[in-house]
């Protein structure tokens, strides 16, 4: 709901007002110096940097989330939990027990057991913190230091002490000491620590180097003070700055300002609170040398450094004001790292950018400027790809959900607007799904044909010209292969093949005006249908090609041009076929061929020119094709049985796939990590595999195409968040 907050957990940096255990389904996000956690119901999820365990697994560094060893068995989260991330440690609260995980170098987990003082010595185990008097109501982690409220509002801290950061005059080491009373929250920095008592006092202790304890000093001190003339709901402290959040959505900064941390438009460090640099805010999060706000619209905006794009805008430019990331709207949470950050959204997604040296991103891959996505997708069994929406079949009922342009309520779920997460829109038992330009049709199990979408000329096949957000019956039957591309719907059954839609380039296999109810194109049951822009294209039983439509580019493949009726085409057995914008590709004799435009080389030739019979693009072991707007994708094994997937043509948008950005590419290097492909679709400027049970997609993502919850592009495929 916009406008209502849902109270964040405690994060490494953050500050949390003690509150009732969260719902075992509760999902809880927490970002460390080169890691971070995902709290999901009963499991704790880690990724990135593991050279202290701190990841709750003994485990080099870890590019992908998994479940944190020894938390369920150890650690049960049955009575609900929450979650902390320091530099190199992570803790839990359990049923008021705090237990903690990784680097103990300085005593920060707790625990006097082992050789805590050995910077060396990490705890491979997860056990409860020692001798805290009450439960702990929440906690926060710093770089070497772990502060715990407890339920009697006393604060606790143990760990490094170095600075004065845990309140006493104690050593450092495991020992908990008991630091003021009547606490509500409290926030770790990397050596200092402040607290919010009463009614909003702010108190701060610990390194005072650049001012972030907010006295108009730089001296350290190990006592804790109040700061005056502050008033604060949460409090998030950095490396060497502190923010604080007012009771009116506020937020004001002090500490240092080389790298713009304080957000107040200078460099310049500040040792007494600023005027208030943004409002309208209802979380604050920071680490290290950024901060990001959740705004109660649920916005997000951060500031600081940005040398590896951890402020997630695009650029690495430091930004000494807030900035909108790209990714900036529906989001819930927010969770700063080192040189990383990552958010959950209102759909449950979590997305994550800036520096991935250890795998802090979860993608496998370093991707500094933009967000990457952290998912567990639902199984899909069935894919289509327009030219910039989506839609899949998924899981066991095989409900049908959408994502992508919506303008003309191709994604079914009632609206006319883009989703870059995917909707259910209500159908299920579903065995066929198909895209058009602008338009959606699916079959049920019982052979229903239901269309939504654009409809100017008649393409859902409902007998009218109107444009449908929501799925309606076509008068279609396709009981056999079903195809929708351009503005048109074709449909076999054992006995015909029929078409509705556009017909400016006879595509309805006759000349005349576009039809909203079916066409009889052809009295052959074509086995396999693939409608492109402007043409259409079938295999018959016996492995004959029939094409017919526009021909300017030489797409029908009969080496002429213009529009061609009745249908005709190459030579040769076929096993499957593409039609794509402009050109055709086909397995024939089970060599790949392909013809029609070849301006970017979509027919996989460098001639450039224009193919007007099949071309040879001289790939092996083909196994499936997909045409989209000037791309070409080929599913195909090697000699050594290894499968693989290869995109050429045009590239503007990274729809090769490859990582790599260019105007064209030619067939030469494999798609990552999709060989295992079953199906492959392409779309205008994106394509999209269905990989097992996973939707998997890469290249544009303006309107939100690729399914990931936000819409920067990807120039590597990227997992479609379904649930």
């Amino acid at each position: 709901m916009k406008g209502i907050w849902i109270a964040l957990p405690l994060v490494a940096g953050m500050a949390c007002t003690p509150q009732p255990d969260p719902e075992p389904s509760a999902r809880h996000l927490v970002a460390g110096d080169r890691f971070s956690c995902l709290l999901d119901g009963s499991e704790i999820r880690c990724w990135g940097a593991n050279a202290a365990n701190q990841t709750g697994m003994i485990a080099t560094d870890e590019q992908f989330p998994f479940v944190a060893d020894g938390l369920r068995p150890q650690l049960s989260l049955a009575h609900g939990a929450s979650l902390v991330a320091g530099g190199s440690h992570a803790c839990a609260i359990d049923d008021g027990v705090a237990s903690c995980w990784g680097d103990n170098s300085l005593g920060q987990l707790g625990r006097h057991a082992g050789d805590y003082a050995n910077p060396n010595h990490n705890f491979d185990g997860i056990d409860a913190v020692d001798a805290l008097p009450f439960d702990v109501a929440s906690l926060a982690a710093g770089t070497g230091h772990t502060c715990a409220v407890l339920v009697d509002h006393s604060l606790w801290c143990w760990g490094d002490n170095m600075r004065g950061q845990i309140g006493t005059d104690a050593i450092t080491g495991p020992t908990a000491r008991r630091v003021i009373d009547g606490v509500i929250s409290v926030a770790t920095g990397a050596a200092h620590t402040c607290a919010i008592r009463g009614a909003g006092e702010v108190w701060c202790w610990g390194d005072n180097t650049h001012g972030q304890l907010g006295d108009g000093t730089t001296m350290s001190r190990a006592m804790p003070e109040m700061i005056a003339g502050v008033s604060a709901i949460q409090l998030t402290a950095g490396a060497t700055h502190t923010c604080a959040l007012s009771p009116a959505g506020d937020v004001t900064c002090w500490g240092g300002n080389a790298v713009g941390e304080l957000g107040d438009g200078t460099a310049i460090d500040r040792s007494v609170p600023g005027a208030p640099m943004v409002s309208g805010i209802a979380a604050i999060n920071g680490r290290a040398d950024h901060t990001c706000a959740v705004g109660s619209d649920l916005s997000l905006a951060c500031w600081g450094a940005n040398e590896h794009g951890q402020l997630g805008a695009g650029d690495t430019v430091v930004h000494l004001a807030p900035v909108a990331p790209i990714l900036h709207t529906d989001i819930l949470e927010v969770a700063t790292g080192t040189a990383h950050s990552c958010v959950m959204s209102t759909h449950g997604s979590v997305a994550c950018w800036g520096r991935s040296s250890v795998g802090e991103l979860a993608d496998g891959a370093a991707s500094p400027r933009t967000p990457r996505p952290v998912m567990l997708p639902a199984g899909s069994s069935g894919l289509a790809v327009g030219d910039h929406h989506a839609c899949a079949i998924v899981g066991p009922t095989k409900s049908v959900y959408c994502w992508g342009d919506g303008r003309h309520g191709q994604l079914g779920d009632g609206h006319v607007r883009e989703r870059a997460q995917p909707v259910e829109i209500g159908l299920t038992s579903i065995d066929a799904i198909v895209a058009g330009a602008a338009h959606t049709c699916a079959r049920s199990t019982t052979g229903d044909v239901m269309c939504w979408g654009a409809n100017e000329r008649g393409e859902l096949g409902d007998g009218t010209l109107i444009e449908r957000t929501m799925p309606v019956p076509s008068q279609l039957v396709a009981t056999g292969a079903l195809s929708a591309g351009g503005a048109v719907t074709c449909g076999s059954t054992a006995t015909a093949t029929a078409c509705v839609g556009a017909n400016e380039s006879r595509q309805l296999a006759r000349a005349g005006a576009s039809s909203a109810t079916p066409v009889q194109v052809s009295t052959t049951p074509f086995a396999s249908l693939s409608v492109g822009g402007e043409h259409v294209c079938g295999i018959s039983g016996t492995g004959a090609v029939s094409c017919w439509g526009e021909n300017t580019h030489g797409q029908i493949g009969n080496g002429g041009v213009g529009p061609t009726s009745p249908p005709d085409g190459p030579p040769g057995s076929f096993t499957a076929i593409s039609a794509g914008d402009a050109h055709t590709c086909g397995i024939r004799d089970g060599a790949l061929v392909c013809w029609g435009r070849n301006d970017l080389g979509q027919v996989g030739t460098y001639e450039r020119q224009d193919a007007f019979s099949p071309v040879a693009p001289g790939v092996s072991g083909p196994l499936g094709i997909a045409t989209g707007n000037a791309v070409t994708c080929l599913r195909a094994g090697d000699p050594n049985g290894d499968l693989y997937v290869q995109c050429w043509g045009r590239n503007e948008n990274g729809e090769g796939g490859t990582g790599a950005w260019n105007r064209t590419q030619f067939p030469m290097l494999s798609v990552a990590d999709i060989g295992a492909a079953s199906t492959v679709d392409a779309g205008d400027g994106f394509a999209c595999a269905l990989v097992g049970a996973t939707v998997r997609c890469w290249g544009d993502n303006g309107l939100g195409q690729l399914g990931i919850g936000f819409f920067s592009r990807s120039l590597a495929p990227v997992t479609v968040v379904l649930p």
